[in-house]
């Protein structure tokens, strides 16, 4: 693939192995705090988002109130951002906050040695953060070399695009310093036209390359939509690189059908990461000179063996290093009763062939399972209470809701 001839739209995905969240976690941290402060919980109670109960528990409290837009639907991350943060100056804030700290990438690395030998000279994005920027300064010495444009410099983003002589890099969201930062569903449907423009127009000459970016706005998407429809636009095709196994949105693939229906080449890109698009992707030049390759490559490949510790003679162990662990458990059992030790507690669960695991506290019997297992393991100990809990940590810290 010849990336000179294509322009390139990024997305959060293209920063989230700097350490910046991605667009869908940053909806479910919306979420969060909405739901922890409409609830008066504590918010540290529900950090571990990727736990599916208590993400079905924070999403039944949305899906009960008419107003919210539908689950996982394009319009989410607009409207809770608006909702957690209804300041122009805390959403601000949060974005700085959220983006803080962030390094390069080897993708972004790949792309500074790119941009600095003209292969890579005209970049889209909806970040806020400053990680092409950063790409950008680590190869060029002058500040001239290059040029930036977000909201508040659009005339001077159409001025560097049209002279062409220098990589230009177009924030469409404007970043976190905007006085304009587009954030929530009205400032995203108001999209600076001058940006936007620079979009359409690259698309009558160039192709396109979409990577980390979801197509959940739909001011860019109606310019994307709009552009297949010339005869002459996407002269050098539309290539959407998505990560493998997941599905995109019903937008992308009709953009898609509907770049194909125009006449274009229109493509579907399965990449593994954005750091090993860009490995790839780099393979195909044959012009780098040797030293940028040599101080691209000095600190990628790294292997380092670990050994195995012993085998421990605590009960539960979890070697985490070699056993994926792929969701927590959102919720507990409390049984109240007069059990012995952890090790009495066991041997009532080997006996009766439950598949539950439990420890015995100072309250009682306490685990993950089935009431019905609770019931078939312990009953011989009676009818006693068997509460339900919120689990906060694991085997350590258990509050009754």
């Amino acid at each position: 693939m010849c990336i000179r001839d294509r322009v390139w739209l990024f997305g959060a995905g293209s920063s989230v192995a700097a350490g910046v969240p991605s667009a869908y976690d940053l909806t479910w941290d919306f979420k969060r705090r909405i739901y922890c402060a409409e609830q008066a919980y504590p918010l540290h109670l529900f950090s571990n988002l990727t736990d599916s109960g208590i993400r079905e528990q924070i999403q039944n409290y949305f899906d009960n109130q008419k107003n919210c837009p539908p689950f996982d639907s394009s319009e989410e991350y607009s409207y809770y951002f608006e909702r957690a943060f209804s300041s122009a100056r805390d959403r601000s804030d949060y974005i700085a906050k959220q983006t803080s700290g962030m390094q390069l990438t080897y993708g972004h690395k790949v792309m500074a040695i790119l941009m600095k030998h003209g292969h890579l000279n005209l970049i889209f994005t909806t970040n806020f953060d400053k990680a092409f920027e950063n790409v950008a300064a680590s190869q060029f010495q002058k500040l001239e070399s290059w040029y930036a444009a977000d909201l508040d410099s659009g005339d001077n983003g159409m001025k560097f695009f049209q002279t062409g002589k220098r990589p230009l890099i177009v924030k469409l969201h404007g970043d976190y310093f905007s006085d304009n930062i587009k954030n929530t569903t009205e400032e995203l449907q108001d999209q600076d036209k001058k940006l936007r423009d620079i979009l359409s127009i690259s698309l009558d000459t160039n192709g396109l390359c979409v990577m980390g970016y979801s197509g959940r706005d739909k001011s860019i998407m109606d310019v994307l939509a709009e552009s297949v429809k010339k005869s002459s636009s996407f002269p050098n095709g539309l290539f959407w690189f998505s990560r493998g196994g997941s599905t995109p949105l019903p937008e992308v693939l009709e953009l898609i059908e509907l770049a194909k229906a125009n006449g274009k080449q229109a493509e579907i890109v399965e990449i593994e990461t954005f750091d090993t698009a860009w490995a790839d992707l780099i393979k195909g030049f044959d012009n780098i000179p040797k030293d940028d390759f040599e101080n691209l490559n000095q600190h990628y490949n790294r292997i380092s063996n670990q050994p195995l510790p012993e085998a421990g003679r605590n009960y539960p162990l979890l070697r985490l290093n070699a056993i994926p662990i792929l969701e927590y458990p959102a919720t507990a059992r409390l049984y109240k009763c007069n059990a012995g030790n952890t090790k009495e507690v066991k041997v009532n669960i080997e006996k009766n062939g439950t598949k539950i695991l439990a420890i015995r506290k100072q309250t009682g019997i306490v685990g993950f399972g089935p009431d019905e297992d609770f019931r078939t393991s312990f009953g011989h100990y009676g009818q006693y209470l068997c509460s339900v809990l919120l689990y906060v940590h694991f085997g350590l810290s258990l509050i009754h809701i």
